[in-house]
């Protein structure tokens, strides 16, 4: 089933949507799934694209533990960084099972104390944001 809606409903429609689709001026901008192509259990084909996970840590109050978060964190894509530990950190990360291992083994190599790591499903809301957050980076790239 297809539905055009305005994106102020975006978060209404969240529980029932499992792909996206943009239209801007009459064109087809994008087209996605907004969960896993596969299922908890399964692998992940090669070359599909990063996952959106989220990262629970032990927020003690030990000195520099944020920093040394931070500094293990630089070369992860971020999507939502809570320093206060109240809310898990959501990040992107590789949808191969053994590259997203040895990613959490540097994590605890680094003293980082990680509580759990799980899959999330991305809110249609975000990702309605996320492409139109691409789409005016790369429309500003090449004015």
């Amino acid at each position: 089933m297809t539905l055009i809606v305005s994106s102020h409903i975006l978060s209404e429609l969240d529980e029932y949507c499992t792909h996206i689709l943009s239209i801007r001026d009459g064109r087809i901008e994008s087209h996605e799934a907004l969960q896993n192509a596969h299922g908890p259990g399964q692998p992940a084909a090669v070359g599909q694209q990063p996952q959106l996970y989220a990262l629970e840590v032990a927020m003690e109050q030990s000195e520099g533990l944020e920093a040394r978060l931070r500094q293990a964190l630089l070369s992860t894509s971020v999507q939502d960084f809570d320093t206060t530990g109240r809310r898990p950190i959501q990040l992107w990360l590789p949808a191969a099972a053994n590259a997203r291992a040895q990613w959490l083994a540097q994590l605890v190599q680094a003293g980082i104390p990680v509580a759990a790591l799980y899959p999330v499903r991305e809110r249609l809301q975000d990702r309605y944001a996320r492409t139109a957050q691409a789409r005016d980076t790369e429309s500003q790239e090449q004015a």
